[in-house]
């Protein structure tokens, strides 16, 4: 399983073995992903951090894009991604590529996502929007997710992780 997780400050990350057409691609709907959720928002944030990952086959746990839950005293506490505003999941393959994969949006309504090749969900990154992804038992599943934060920018960010 390849994570490939790409970062903007100024510019893009340059991956090994993406063309320049593909990578034109990636930036375009980065961009347009953006001015949706700004449009939607009424905000002005910016790229945080961007990835194209193949779904782990156990799914992927119920979690908050910016908090953690906190057993001690029953609350949600900022996480290393505090600074996350908004983020995005689109799909990349057609479901009929692979099996599982519903997105998963918990308390206080559930709410099941299978969006199909080039169709997602945008959400508040809080603890609004605890999701999980089910399991991939057969197939790949590859996403384009995206996080934004606040455009002031105040947070540490890392250039690149390749796993």
């Amino acid at each position: 399983m390849h994570f490939f997780y790409l970062f903007r400050r100024c510019r893009y990350a340059r991956l090994r073995g993406v063309t320049d057409e593909e990578y034109s691609v990636i930036e375009n709907v980065t961009n347009r992903i953006i001015e949706h959720t700004n449009k939607l928002s009424g905000r002005n944030d910016v790229i945080d951090h961007l990835a194209i990952r193949s779904t782990p086959r156990k799914g992927v746990p119920a979690h908050a894009d910016n908090k953690k839950w906190e057993p001690s005293n029953s609350t949600w506490v900022p996480n290393g991604s505090g600074h996350r505003t908004w983020s995005a999941i689109i799909l990349l393959n057609t479901p009929s590529e692979y099996k599982g994969g519903t997105i998963r949006f918990h308390d206080p309504n559930r709410a099941d996502f299978l969006p199909g090749k080039g169709q997602g969900v945008i959400f508040d990154a809080s603890e609004k929007n605890v999701h999980s992804v089910d399991t991939v038992p057969h197939g790949e599943r590859f996403t384009f997710m995206v996080w934004l934060s606040h455009a002031s920018g105040e947070h540490t960010r890392k250039k690149y992780f390749l796993w």
